[in-house]
Formats: structure tokens, sequence, C-alpha cells
């Protein structure tokens, strides 16, 4: 599971779009997660299985929120993120 590998902070993330999303992921879920943008497809793949009766959320708020949680986690400029902003080498989580 890569963003729990990351300490810390990654738990925290992974916490935090679990409560903004109300979904409970299992840990391998976020294996591939290394961008926001992965971190989006796995929000984006969970709630269309699991969710389908509800309105559905499309992928681009999905991206935004995403992006809103980490800027307020790792306190940078939500203008600095985009979908391919990688948590390790972008952000310096490792």
């Amino acid at each position: 599971m890569y963003l729990h590998r990351m300490g810390l902070d990654g738990v925290e993330l992974v916490m935090e779009i679990e409560h903004a999303f109300d979904i409970r992921l299992p840990n391998d879920a976020w294996t591939e997660a290394r961008t926001i943008g992965a971190v989006a497809d796995v929000v984006h793949d969970h709630l269309s299985r699991f969710r389908r009766s509800f309105h559905p959320i499309e992928r681009a708020e999905i991206v935004d929120r995403v992006r809103a949680l980490t800027a307020k986690q790792f306190d940078v400029p939500l203008e600095s993120l985009a979908e391919n902003t990688n948590f390790v080498r972008d952000l310096g989580m490792d």
C-alpha cells in the first residue's frame, strides 16, 4: 500500500480522503496511488462500483477535492497541485 508506506502523512491523507467521500477502502486499494490522479481513480472506481444508486460524483470533482485535501494536509498552495503531482517526488513524502 503506497500511501500508507509513506508514514503518518500518508495515513492521515488516506483517512481524510475516506472521511471526505464517506468511504472505507481496504489497504490494498491504495497500492498504486502515487499521484493525485491515481488517488482520484481509486475513489472514483470505488464510488462507481458501490454507490450506483446515489448521484454519481464526476471524476473531475474528485480530483479537485483530493487536491484540496492534499494542499491542506501538506500546507502547499492548491494551484501547485495537479493530477500528475507525485506524493514522493513532488511533495517529499517518504
